[in-house]
């Protein structure tokens, strides 16, 4: 009995190894992604900023692969006509994260997907 108390111990310790660990994980995925937007040149402008607090918020949301992918489209999206620059890119990006599923709707319905 003595030894089940131990090792329910040691796996008490590595569950909350793991538990610390996702959440180093999950803060250097914030971290990176907060990094990419700031360096790229419309999103840095924003107004209001978009900080670590908000990108935690996306990413635990949408997920980090999809907003890796979604803010890459919105760059080149964004380059293709300058003219379209944002006021607020807080709102432009949760608009276009939220729009996506109807754009694969429609791509789906019309049989481009």
């Amino acid at each position: 009995m003595n030894d089940m108390a131990g090792h329910d111990d040691l796996y008490r310790e590595e569950i909350l190894k793991a538990a610390q660990q996702a959440n180093v994980n999950k803060k250097d995925v914030v971290e990176r992604l907060l990094k990419k937007i700031n360096e790229t040149r419309f999103f840095k402008d924003s107004k209001p900023a978009i900080d670590f607090e908000f990108v935690e918020h996306l990413v635990k949301t949408y997920g980090e692969k999809e907003l890796r992918q979604e803010l890459n489209k919105m760059y080149v999206w964004l380059l293709a006509d300058p003219r379209r620059r944002k006021k607020n890119y807080r709102r432009f990006i949760v608009n276009w994260l939220n729009n996506k599923d109807k754009r694969f709707y429609v791509e789906w319905r019309r049989g481009d997907y």
